[in-house]
């Protein structure tokens, strides 16, 4: 890939040493392009893959782009990785680290995605360039003439959005299935212009794309409104205790004892007693478990809790 950069050679500027991703994206061209210095410990999110040279790194509150023209072969999703360089952007004017020097720490857990409705991914997706995010869709169909990677359109509620995934992906497993998709917002692939917004989905594909199961396929709830994490089920509880307002969180099993049918789940906003009376359960639900919860939000006798719940494992949580 020729990146047209915007960055004249130059000596640092003057910032110091920014040592967090979200502080340099969130930086205009302009101050991109004075080349203040950049030292990172960030883990590969996007790696390089055969005919596709871009880097992606996230520390956690973002993900940026490495200068591919000084990117070596060998590194992998999930690599933790030291870099220094200096700011700078692509001819798309997206930021980038430019001039890098990149040491291989070793590996890491990858940093947890932020949960991101269809809705806000289309509506806001300035806001959210360059986030590390887990969004939801219905896959139409898979354009396998997207040259070195698969374009996949989605749609979620009527909210359509593109997702650009690794070559190896089974078209034949998601084409048709409701997933979940981890990945970067923006910029897209060079191969399927004008297919609107897309998503940069991380490689593995069976570390990027999770199918759910097919009770989370439904018709859009009454006003579109739709709790996505526990605290917001829990801070929109009518002055009566009660509410209709549907839920589906992302969350860890922190405690689960059958017999008592106590569940209790946790995200990056709170904890949460889940009420399981009565509720068909996945087998094998257990402690340190990454499930999708949907259900609604409802007080319970001491806390408010998610009520009327439907649960599908996900796989082993990342250690924190």
């Amino acid at each position: 890939m020729v990146l047209a950069l915007c960055l004249s050679a130059c000596a640092p500027g003057g910032l110091g040493p920014l040592n967090r991703i979200d502080r340099v994206i969130g930086m205009p061209p302009a101050q991109l392009r004075e080349g203040h210095a950049v030292h990172l410990h960030a883990v590969v999110v996007l790696s390089r893959a055969a005919g596709d040279p871009m880097l992606f790194v996230s520390d956690g509150t973002g993900a940026i782009e490495i200068d591919p023209r000084f990117v070596r072969s060998g590194l992998a999703f999930g690599d933790l990785l030291d870099i220094d360089g200096i700011t700078g952007c692509s001819g798309r004017l997206a930021p980038l680290v430019l001039n890098p020097s990149i040491r291989r720490l070793g590996r890491a857990p990858i940093p947890t995605p932020q949960p991101l409705t269809a809705r806000e991914l289309i509506l806001s997706a300035g806001e959210h360039r360059h986030r590390w995010v887990r969004v939801t869709g219905k896959v139409l169909h898979a354009d396998s003439d997207a040259g070195p990677r698969v374009a996949l359109e989605l749609d979620y509620n009527g909210y359509r959005f593109w997702v650009s995934a690794p070559s190896d992906v089974d078209r034949n497993a998601i084409v048709g299935r409701t997933v979940n998709v981890n990945g970067v917002v923006g910029p897209g692939h060079t191969y399927a212009a004008g297919k609107g917004l897309r998503v940069w989905v991380t490689a593995p594909a069976a570390a990027g794309i999770i199918v759910i199961d097919d009770q989370f396929v439904g018709a859009p709830y009454p006003g579109g409104r739709v709790a996505r994490s526990i605290r917001e089920s829990q801070n929109l509880l009518g002055p009566d205790g009660t509410s209709a307002l549907p839920v589906s969180i992302h969350g860890v099993v922190t405690y689960f004892d059958n017999p008592d049918y106590m569940l209790f789940v946790q995200d990056a906003t709170g904890g949460s007693f889940v009420r399981i009376w009565n509720q068909h359960l996945p087998a094998g639900l257990a402690p340190g478990q990454s499930v999708l919860i949907e259900g609604t939000a409802a007080r319970g006798l001491f806390a408010p809790m998610i009520d009327k719940s439907r649960i599908a494992i996900l796989g082993k949580a990342a250690p924190q």
